[in-house]
């Protein structure tokens, strides 16, 4: 049988569109581990993911192994590649829950928008009593997602939904986690992730496609304490200038005596500027460090161990026409333990 087309005057519908809800992700803060090294980052628990993901930036910050494996990655937020997996261990911040996932490395993961109003969700009565949450700021910067399967294994009940609000709680290894719907102005990326297995694909696209840097900065764990050192310890001088607590490392070796080491050097440089008639002018240079408050005598009462003597050399350069005489420091120079200022910061 056919059927004719319907004639506009058979057909009554009320035309309509459909328009999308945008919905809060499921995210969670966790202490993400490596051995000895770890970071606390937000990540996402994703359904509609068929495998778990990590960003690139992350994966090199915690020195994670790699293992080689080539993956196309198809999805609503356009193709990527994934050219290795790492296995992590992702710690609860409120129990000692943990669970060990193997993620894709990736390039980056799309940031789970915040809601404009979190204490409007946060006040709900379907989330009484559902403390500590997982994520608490319910959305930001990702740095990783968990695919549907190991989905599975993070959850430890059953959701509570409420009909009134479409808001739901989810108690998972890392506490309650939060779905709810977003203001219609806001939007959400939409995270889903398949793969293609398709080497000629590859191949060919490696022809012409040209590496790209990261979108965001790799920063090894130094990078990330130093950054952390400046934050806690720097302030700023009435006269402009920046100042910074002198960092030193976690478990620094052994300082050992620095003073006879730092006398004979003094000596050798005082001895060879004599010989140049420029040791008047090297005094000068550090007349001039103490009258700007680059430095200052420390009484032998206030000399307290560790400490270090840092020898200092004159460099004569004549054809400067701003500088023809410096003083350089040497942090390298080696204490009687054979450990330098450098070894120890």
């Amino acid at each position: 049988m056919i059927a004719a087309p319907a004639s506009p005057a058979d057909h009554h519908e009320t035309p309509s569109t459909l328009s999308p809800h945008p919905g809060l992700l499921n995210t969670a803060i966790v202490d993400v581990r490596n051995g000895p090294l770890s970071r606390r980052v937000r990540l996402a628990l994703d359904n509609g993911a068929s495998i778990s993901l990590m960003s690139e930036s992350l994966a090199s910050s915690l020195r994670f192994k790699r293992h080689p494996q080539k993956m196309e990655l198809d999805g609503l937020m356009g193709g990527g590649r994934s050219r290795a997996y790492v296995q992590a261990t992702l710690h609860s911040l409120y129990s000692n829950d943990f669970v060990t996932i193997k993620f894709g490395v990736v390039s980056r993961i799309p940031c789970a928008t915040p809601p404009k109003r979190p204490d409007d969700i946060l006040r709900d009565p379907c989330l009484k009593g559902k403390t500590p949450l997982a994520d608490a700021s319910l959305g930001g910067h990702l740095d990783a997602l968990i695919g549907s399967l190991d989905v599975i294994q993070c959850i430890k009940g059953t959701p509570i939904y409420s009909r009134e609000s479409a808001i739901s709680a989810t108690p998972t290894l890392f506490d309650w986690t939060i779905v709810a719907p977003l203001d219609s102005n806001q939007s959400q990326p939409v995270l889903k992730v398949q793969i293609r297995d398709d080497p000629l694909h590859e191949s060919l696209q490696q022809l012409w496609e040209l590496e790209k840097l990261p979108d965001e900065p790799i920063m090894l764990t130094e990078d990330i304490r130093a950054l952390e050192h400046f934050e806690d310890t720097h302030s700023r001088h009435s006269d402009g200038r920046y100042i910074v607590k002198l960092p030193r490392k976690e478990h620094p070796p052994d300082l050992g005596s620095s003073r006879n080491m730092a006398v004979k050097r003094f000596l050798q440089n005082e001895r060879s500027l004599k010989r140049k008639d420029k040791l008047s002018q090297f005094q000068d240079v550090l007349q001039e460090y103490i009258s700007l408050d680059h430095s200052e005598p420390v009484p032998a009462s206030e000399i307290q161990s560790p400490h270090y003597y840092l020898p200092v050399h004159g460099v004569i350069k004549e054809a400067s026409t701003t500088t023809k005489l410096r003083a350089v420091f040497d942090a390298s120079a080696h204490s009687s333990t054979g450990v330098s200022l450098m070894s120890v910061c």
